[in-house]
């Protein structure tokens, strides 16, 4: 992505690359830097975080990031990622078949998309079971766990 900045001695031009990563064992990263080559910036980016296993989103999650707001609805049973590129490319990373997410305000920022969708994938394993109230999963997160790691 391009990034442009004016300066009194002029117009700066610079790089900012989002990389997105996925291996076997259900772990998902997302990382983003800034700088001047773009070769340099994708080489650096690997950033791993467990998500965990495939699963179907419980319930309606909520996540910002910037000026886009990101909504995680569940949806029917075969009728795949209804959504753009960026978080169809996210969620189908983490394993999640059947959603549909809704995003709000200025979604041309591709980087604060990725981040907010990115955001809003672990939220899903905080949520309650309306009936019993109780938790989905155990209450520490496995993103917490490889935060505290890192």
């Amino acid at each position: 992505m391009l990034v442009q900045k004016q300066t009194h001695a002029g117009q700066q031009t610079g790089f900012k690359a989002f990389v997105a990563i996925r291996d076997d064992n259900e772990h998902i990263g997302l990382g983003h830097h800034p700088g001047q080559a773009f070769h340099h910036l994708v080489q650096q980016e690997y950033w791993q975080n467990k998500i965990g296993k495939p699963h179907i989103v419980p319930c309606e999650v909520t996540s910002c990031c910037g000026s886009v707001l990101v909504c995680l609805i569940s949806n029917r049973r075969g009728t795949g990622i209804v959504s753009a590129s960026v978080p169809r490319r996210l969620l189908m990373m983490t394993g999640i078949e059947d959603s549909y997410p809704s995003a709000r305000d200025c979604t041309a920022t591709q980087g604060n998309y990725a981040k907010a969708t990115f955001d809003a994938i672990p939220k899903t394993y905080s949520c309650l079971t309306p009936i019993s109230g109780k938790r989905l999963c155990s209450p520490s997160l496995p993103i917490r766990d490889s935060l505290t790691i890192l």
